[in-house]
């Protein structure tokens, strides 16, 4: 795990920049920085695999992160600033990489099912003022170039990711001018599932299945209480995806001689966002 400062979500997930972790540091009072990126990957690349029972090629990955910069207090007169403000800024972004693979001309016979699955469960909890967090994860579940023959043969990739971020703390001070809550929540990542590139796969049932699941909850805050004088509160939520799912095949041979053929690329997003601004001046 590294940790490093940018201007925006977007030099955070851009592909060098989640590669090399560069980039100028983000201007402001308080951030905090978190970007993991993983890799795993299961493969079997050439020869020949025989089995009286299953062959099961599986690349599994869970990433659970959280990060809180929300508890920040500001101390002071009103006239030491025009316009005193209270502001913190957590970036969070997450990349899992996971991948299964029967490739490179491999001959693969089973007693029972083939099982070729990439899985990645990603998790994010973010409490900040500005929480900008975001996921760009890439599943994949191949059989490339390759003969594959058992009773059944699953080709899966699967991806899950939940998101949730809460700023509920207001601002009770005798300074705080102008409070801000905002969340800006982005989802981009790659599901792929297939069979290509001159493949020969037999078995009575055969599934290519390319599936996401997404989870946004959001809670913002600004509730604003100044003693006397104006009390502003603002909260701002922006969700963001873009997600990408593709199963198929090509240029294969693809015979299920007992059952069916489904090839499905399937997508579900939950998205909850409640945003609050209130403002209230008190008097003694």
């Amino acid at each position: 795990t590294k940790v490093k400062l940018y201007n925006s979500r977007e030099d955070a997930l851009a592909d060098a920049n989640a590669i090399n972790l560069d980039g100028s540091a983000a201007a402001g009072g308080m951030h905090s920085f978190s970007r993991l990126t993983t890799g795993v990957q299961a493969r079997i690349t050439g020869g020949n695999v025989t089995a009286g029972g299953n062959v099961e090629v599986t690349g599994d990955e869970a990433i659970n992160a959280a990060t809180d910069s929300s508890f920040t207090f500001n101390f002071g007169d009103d006239f030491l600033l025009i316009f005193p403000l209270a502001n913190d800024r957590s970036i969070l972004t997450t990349g899992g990489e996971v991948g299964a693979y029967i490739e490179g001309g491999v001959t693969v016979l089973a007693g029972g099912d083939v099982i070729v699955h990439g899985d990645e469960e990603n998790q994010q909890i973010v409490a900040a003022t500005t929480a900008v967090d975001g996921t760009k994860n890439k599943v994949k579940a191949v059989i490339d170039n390759s003969t594959v023959h058992g009773t059944n043969v699953s080709v899966v990739a699967s991806n899950v990711t939940r998101v949730k971020y809460s700023a509920i703390l207001p601002a009770l001070s005798l300074s705080t001018t102008f409070q801000t809550k905002s969340s800006d929540a982005s989802m981009a990542s790659e599901i792929d599932a297939h069979i290509s590139n001159g493949a020969t796969v037999t078995a009575d049932d055969i599934e290519v299945l390319a599936k996401d699941r997404g989870e946004i909850f959001v809670l913002a805050n600004a509730t604003t209480i100044k003693k006397n004088g104006l009390a502003v509160g603002a909260a701002i939520v922006t969700n963001e995806v873009g997600n990408t799912i593709k199963a198929y095949v090509d240029d294969s041979t693809v015979t299920a001689t007992a059952g069916d053929v489904d090839v499905k690329a399937t997508s579900f997003e939950d998205i909850l966002s409640i945003a609050l601004g209130i403002a209230a001046e008190g008097s003694d």
